[in-house]
């Protein structure tokens, strides 16, 4: 278990595997965080860090809120207390590495794969209109995360810190509570040559990268 009773990380290393079975398709898929796992993981640590703040706690339920915890308000009091018993522990840590409305379903051999937990994996091109709306809020996130984890480096939070990427949570709130996981798409990617780091092995396998620009599919 990587939560422990008052919903902190113990160890980030070792998550729990994603919650869905990949599509059958003709290439190999994985799961693609569009914000970096490690940076959600360090927003999370320091407001669960410091939730004495009155502000960290209002920021933390609409954390909860947003990756779809059961009753929030519940979960904050039992992470308060110290209190979070397994089940909730195992139910919390699967809900924050696996947000479905920051993940997408694609290829494992990508050329344009970020890997430096620092960057955006956004997508604007083989989606839906409410799917790239969805894309504009995570972006917003993800600016505010980044704000956020800068200035609680130190391991000290501000009241004012910690209502700022409240405010960001809870202005994207609704619109990320109606996505879910984006399923693989053809559309969504094009063939391109290997990375020039990669094995020698994997240079004669076909690679993969986001189809560039921007178009809208049809809701499905």
């Amino acid at each position: 278990m990587s939560i422990d009773a008052r919903g902190c990380y113990t160890d980030r290393s070792d998550r729990l595997p994603a919650p869905w079975r990949k599509s059958e398709a003709v290439v190999n898929l994985s799961w693609h965080h569009v914000i970096p796992y490690a940076m959600m993981c360090d927003c999370w640590q320091a407001l669960a860090r410091n939730q004495e703040l009155g502000k960290c706690q209002v920021a933390i339920e609409s954390y909860l809120r947003i990756v779809k915890v059961e009753n929030p308000r519940t979960v904050l009091r039992a992470m308060a207390a110290g209190s979070l018993g397994f089940d909730a522990q195992e139910q919390l840590e699967r809900k924050l590495a696996w947000p479905g409305w920051n993940i997408v379903e694609g290829p494992t051999r990508r050329s344009d794969d970020p890997k430096d937990n620092r960057s955006l994996d956004g997508f604007t091109s083989g989606i839906t209109v409410s799917e790239s709306n969805r894309q504009r809020k995570i972006s917003d996130l993800f600016i505010a995360f980044g704000i956020f984890n800068e200035a609680s480096a130190g391991g000290r939070v501000s009241e004012d810190a910690a209502q700022a990427v409240a405010n960001v949570i809870n202005n994207a709130e609704r619109t990320l509570m109606n996505g879910d996981v984006i399923r693989y798409r053809a559309t969504m990617w094009v063939e391109t040559k290997p990375p020039r780091d990669a094995p020698l092995e994997d240079q004669k396998l076909t690679w993969w990268k986001k189809k560039p620009g921007v178009s809208f599919i049809e809701r499905r």
